[in-house]
């Protein structure tokens, strides 16, 4: 993008961290726009589900779901005002409880969840805020 003239920031972050989306966006005033939010953190932890620690656990949760909503929540209104986009990865054990490379995956459910996340964030651009 930076090679086609484009004003391209990033910023390396611990998305962990409830408050580090919050201070990403901080950066927006300067770029005068969002076209674009890109959310491509993730952490893949193996092993038997139920052997997990609470704390893989929630940082899990922490990265593939909190933070991808933090961040639309945060670029929320740059995005609407440019009609900018929200791109979400996941991992493909998103559509399967278990992935064949990895029968005992254990972050499917958190990746799941990203599915309905962009389309819920894509209604509100109808809706008054």
């Amino acid at each position: 993008a930076r090679a086609l003239g484009a004003q391209v920031i990033t910023e390396a972050a611990d998305l962990t961290d409830p408050k580090a989306p919050a201070a990403l966006a901080a950066h927006l005033p300067t770029l005068g726009g969002l076209d674009a939010l890109i959310s491509n953190a993730g952490v893949a932890l193996r092993g038997p589900l139920l052997s997990l620690s609470v704390a893989d656990w929630d940082t899990t949760h922490a990265l593939h779901v909190r933070a991808p909503w933090l961040l639309a929540r945060a670029c929320h209104a740059a995005l609407k005002e440019c009609r900018g986009s929200i791109v979400i990865t996941a991992s493909v054990s998103a559509q399967h409880a278990t992935a064949p490379a990895r029968p005992q995956h254990a972050c499917w459910r958190s990746n799941w969840r990203l599915n309905g996340a962009p389309m819920a964030f894509a209604s509100t651009r109808s809706r008054p805020a």
